[in-house]
C-alpha cells in the first residue's frame, strides 16, 4: 500500500462519524480499565500489606472471566454487541460508585475486605460478556477492507488509555483520597457508555451467512433455538478444525499466564519493597502505555505488518526479556525504559493478531472465537494472579525474581514458535490470501 493510500484511508476511517463513537467510547473505557487496575492493586497493597490478598483480589475478579467467557461469546454472538458493551460499562460505573460511597462511609482502619471480593467478582462477571462484544464489533462498525486501519486505531486508542489510565491514577494517588479515586472511574466508564450508545451497527446481508449464522438459521427453521452449549461446542469446533487459530490460542494463554502475575502482582511488590512511590508505579504502568502507542501507530502505518508477519514471534521475544529483565535492574529511569520497549512489542505482537483473527474468522462465529481468545490470555488470569500471590507470600521467590521468571518464559516461548511451521505460513491462509486480493483490487480501482 502506499502512503497516499494510506492517507485516503486514514481520512476516510476518522470522517465516519460511527467510528469516532466506537473510537471516543474505547478511550474513555479503556482510560477507566487502566486505571482501575492500578488503583485497585495500590489500595490493597497499601491498606493491607499482603501480597496475598492482593493475589486473591485479583483471582476473584479473573474467576468469573474464566467461568463465563464461553458464555459471553455465546451472547455476543446472539444479541446486539453494542447493548451488550453499553450495559456492561453502565454497570461498572455503578459498581464503582457504591464502592466509592462504602469507602466514604467506612471507618478507618477497618476496612472489610469482603466489600473489595464483592467488587472485584462483579467486575470480573461484568468482564466476561463485555470483552466478547468488544473484541468482535468493529467488524460491524467498519467495512472489510478498512477493518485493519479501523483495527490499528482502536488498539492505539486502547494504548494511549494505557498511558492515561496509569497517569490519571498517579495522580490520583498522589493526593490519597481513594473515594475521589473511584469515583473519576466511575465518570469515565459512564462517559464510554454514552459514546457507545450512538452506534449504529453494519448488520451482515442475506448473501453473506457464515456457518454459524447458517447453523443458527437453519434450527430455527425447525422450530427451535440452538442451546448455548451447542453453540459453544460449535465454536470450539470450529478453532479445533483451523489449526492456526489453536496455535494462537496456546500462543496467547502462555504469554498471558507469565504476563499477568508477574505485572499485577510482582511489579507493585516490588515497587513496595523498594521503598517507591505509588505515583511511581503509575508511572512504570503509563511507561508500557507509552511504548504500545508508538507500537501501535508503527503496526498502523505498517498495514497490520501485513505480509511480514514474521516479525510477530521476535517482537513477543523483545516483549519477555524487557519485562525479565526489570526483575534484575532497579533503577527507575532504566525500568522506565524497558517497560516502554515491553509495550512497544506487545502492539507489534497484538494488532496483527486481532486483525488476522477477525479476517479468517466466520462472521457468526466472531463472538464465540473472540471469547475463546479472551478466555485463553485474560480470562486465566486467575491462575497467574493465584500463583504469584502464593510463590511471594511462601518466599519461593522474590518479587524481582518474579518478574524475571515471568518475561524469561515468555521470550523462550516465542523463540519457539521460529520453529513451527505452521506459524511460519501464517499468511498463507486461503481467507487471508483472499482478503489481500481483494484490498489490492480496490486500491488498484482508486
Amino acid at each position: 500500500m502506499t502512503e497516499s493510500l494510506r492517507m485516503k484511508q486514514a481520512a476516510k476511517i476518522f470522517r465516519d462519524r460511527n467510528f469516532l463513537f466506537l473510537g471516543s467510547g474505547t478511550v474513555l473505557s479503556s482510560f477507566g480499565d487502566a486505571a482501575y487496575f492500578i488503583l485497585i492493586g495500590w489500595f490493597v497493597i497499601d491498606v493491607t500489606g499482603s501480597q496475598l490478598t492482593l493475589g486473591t483480589v485479583l483471582t476473584l475478579g479473573a474467576v468469573p472471566r474464566l467461568v463465563l467467557m464461553l458464555a459471553g461469546g455465546v451472547v455476543a454472538d446472539r444479541m446486539s454487541r453494542k447493548r451488550l458493551l453499553v450495559g456492561s460499562l453502565l454497570t461498572r460505573a455503578g459498581l464503582l460508585v457504591l464502592f466509592a460511597l462504602w469507602l466514604a462511609l467506612s471507618s478507618h482502619g477497618h476496612l472489610q475486605l469482603w466489600a473489595v471480593y464483592g467488587l472485584a467478582v462483579a467486575f470480573g462477571v461484568v468482564d466476561a460478556f463485555y470483552w466478547p462484544a468488544s473484541g468482535s464489533i468493529v467488524p460491524q462498525v467498519v467495512s472489510d477492507e478498512d477493518l485493519p486501519v479501523a483495527n490499528s486505531f482502536v488498539q492505539t486508542a486502547q494504548q494511549i488509555s494505557v498511558v492515561g489510565g496509569p497517569l490519571i491514577a498517579a495522580g490520583l494517588l498522589w493526593l490519597k483520597n481513594y473515594p475521589l479515586m473511584f469515583l473519576v472511574m466511575a465518570g469515565l466508564f459512564g462517559s464510554g457508555a454514552l459514546c457507545q450508545s450512538f452506534l449504529r451497527l453494519r448488520m451482515n446481508g442475506p448473501g453473506n451467512l457464515s456457518v454459524g449464522d447458517t447453523s443458527v438459521h437453519q434450527e430455527k427453521q425447525k422450530g427451535r433455538s440452538p442451546s448455548a452449549l451447542h453453540e459453544v461446542m460449535q465454536g470450539l469446533h470450529y478453532v479445533r478444525k483451523e489449526r492456526i487459530l489453536w496455535l494462537i490460542m496456546l500462543f496467547s494463554m502462555v504469554i498471558n499466564l507469565f504476563f499477568f502475575g508477574p505485572i499485577n502482582v510482582g511489579l507493585p511488590a516490588l515497587v513496595h519493597h523498594l521503598n517507591w512511590s505509588g505515583s511511581l508505579y503509575g508511572e512504570l504502568e503509563a511507561s508500557v502505555g507509552v511504548g504500545a502507542v508508538v507500537g501501535g501507530l508503527a503496526t498502523g502505518w505498517l498495514n497490520g505488518l501485513r505480509g511480514h508477519f514474521h516479525w510477530i514471534a521476535p517482537m513477543a521475544t523483545v516483549m519477555g526479556f524487557s519485562l525479565g529483565t526489570v526483575g534484575l535492574i532497579h533503577q527507575p529511569v532504566v525500568d522506565l525504559l524497558l517497560m516502554g520497549l515491553a509495550g512497544l512489542s506487545m502492539s507489534v505482537v497484538d494488532i496483527p493478531i486481532l486483525i488476522y483473527i477477525q479476517t479468517i474468522t466466520e462472521r457468526g462465529l466472531l463472538g464465540r472465537v473472540m471469547s475463546l481468545l479472551t478466555l485463553m490470555s485474560i480470562g486465566l488470569s486467575p491462575v497467574s494472579y493465584a500463583l504469584s500471590g502464593v510463590i511471594l507470600q511462601q518466599g519461593w521467590l522474590s518479587d524481582a525474581w518474579l518478574i524475571f521468571v515471568g518475561g524469561g518464559v515468555i521470550g523462550v516461548f516465542s523463540l519457539v514458535l521460529l520453529i513451527l511451521p505452521e506459524f511460519r505460513r501464517i499468511e498463507d491462509h486461503p481467507r487471508w490470501q483472499e482478503a489481500a486480493v481483494s484490498k489490492d483490487t480496490g486500491s488498484t480501482m482508486e
